[in-house]
Formats: C-alpha cells, sequence, structure tokens
C-alpha cells in the first residue's frame, strides 16, 4: 500500500492524533519528531496507539511495505503565521522535501496557509495533492475547520466582528504569537492587538474539555477581559477531508 505524507500546523496536532490512532487501515503512522511534534506524540501514545514510529530526521524514513496504509507526518510550528511569506515558504519547503517520500500528499493547512502561493508548481506532477475542504472548496483556516465550515464562520463574525476564537490547539500555543518579549512589552502588544474586540469564542471538540480550555486561556483572559463564550465544535471537515485522501490511493 502507498504512502500519504501529511504536513500540518502544530495547532491541530491533538485533531490529527484523534484521526489517524482511530484509523485501523492504517499500517504505521511515521511521525518525524522536532519541536512541535511532542504533543501529538504523547495523544497518540495515551490513546494506546502502536503502530507509532518516531524518527529524528524524513531521511531516517524507511517504508514498510504491507496490505495497509503508511502514513508520515511533519508539524509545523504555529509562530509561522506571522508571516504569511515566511508560512508559504515552509510549507513549499516540506512539500518538496516530503513528495519524494510518498505517493500523495495531504496539506493540514487553510487558505492560512496556501492562499498565498500554489503548492502543485512545486510537487511532482505524479503525484497528488489534497486540501483540508469544505464542500469541495479549501476551508478558511483552523477555526473554519473546526468550527463546521465557512458558512458558520460567517454567522458568528457577523454575530459579533470583534470576536477571538479559541480552538483546542489555540488554547494552548496562543503565547507563541506575541513574541518573547519582556513582561511589560508582551502584555502591551496583546493589549493593542486587541484593540476593538469584545468576545472570546471557545469552540471546543472531543479532543479537549471546555474546563481545559478555559484553564489554558486563563492568562490571556486576565489580559484582555473579554466576555467568555463557547460553541460545539466538529471535527466531521477533517475527517471527510482524510477519507477523501484515503480512498483515492486505495482506488
Amino acid at each position: 500500500m502507498p504512502t500519504i505524507a501529511i504536513i500540518t500546523c502544530e495547532i491541530l496536532e491533538l485533531e490529527f492524533a484523534r484521526l489517524l490512532s482511530n484509523d485501523s487501515d492504517i499500517g504505521e503512522v511515521i511521525v518525524i519528531e522536532n519541536n512541535y511534534s511532542g504533543r501529538f506524540i504523547e495523544a497518540m501514545e495515551k490513546s494506546g496507539s502502536k503502530n507509532l514510529v518516531r524518527i529524528p530526521h524524513l531521511n531516517n524514513f524507511r517504508n514498510n511495505p504491507g496490505e495497509r496504509l503508511n502514513v508520515i507526518v511533519l508539524f509545523l510550528g504555529m509562530k509561522l503565521h506571522r508571516s504569511r511569506i515566511i508560512l508559504a515558504k515552509s510549507i513549499v519547503k516540506a512539500v518538496q522535501e516530503m513528495s519524494h517520500f510518498a505517493e500523495s500528499l495531504f496539506i493540514g493547512y487553510g487558505l492560512c496557509g496556501t492562499g498565498s502561493v500554489n503548492v502543485l508548481e512545486y510537487v511532482k506532477k505524479d503525484i497528488p495533492v489534497h486540501f483540508l475542504s469544505d464542500g469541495g472548496q479549501p476551508v478558511d483556516d483552523c477555526v473554519g475547520l473546526l468550527i463546521g465550515g465557512r458558512k458558520i464562520y460567517y454567522e458568528e463574525q457577523c454575530k459579533t466582528p470583534g470576536t477571538f476564537y479559541i480552538t483546542p490547539g489555540w488554547s494552548i500555543h496562543w503565547r507563541q504569537m506575541f513574541g518573547s518579549a519582556s513582561a511589560r512589552q508582551y502584555e502591551g502588544s496583546i493589549k493593542k492587538m486587541f484593540t476593538g474586540y469584545s468576545r472570546m469564542l471557545l469552540i471546543g471538540n472531543p479532543v479537549m474539555t471546555e474546563e481545559s480550555m478555559l484553564e489554558n486561556i486563563a492568562g490571556l483572559n486576565n489580559l484582555l477581559c473579554l466576555n467568555i463564550e463557547t460553541r460545539k465544535g466538529t471535527v466531521k471537515l477533517l475527517e471527510d477531508s482524510w477519507e477523501m485522501v484515503t480512498q483515492s490511493v486505495c482506488t
């Protein structure tokens, strides 16, 4: 069976761990161990997964032929989102490298990461490339993916324009978006960035409880004092996107 390469952001680490650990058609899940893969590995091991393989570098990958799919996963850092140009270049570099080791690529980003670059230009022509999708169209970003699609996302934006959306991954990694300045500069940059915001919307899903999300964002909310609302999220678009990938390589 072929190998599928996944390139995605650490902000979706828990959702991808849930997805891959529940897929009985996968032979091995090979993760490139780096600064951004730790929680994915922890979640996979906690789920009882017995098919997780860690490698320190892509060059250490050895395909294990068999009747089931193999998956190789590369996580990139959330802080790349500070610059769309740098993020796009990082995705392209990963695509170019991983396309030599797989028969299919799954780009676990929305338009946040691929909107400014045509990834297909950097892939060998015989390798199919798949994206996170919503009704056949790319999702806007991780929020659009986990809130349930563009229509719901737009409704929430119209309801309260000044909203900061918190997914499980955002609740863990929000500090990375504001640099490592002194405490005073750090707080000042956050408050300035959120001028005009009035609401924080927590979008939960099965990978994290609402209580854990609230605990994770306590420091941020102490600074911003926004109204906190919650909305049930979903991993269905991720599951549907993955099903399209696996069906295409298995037919």
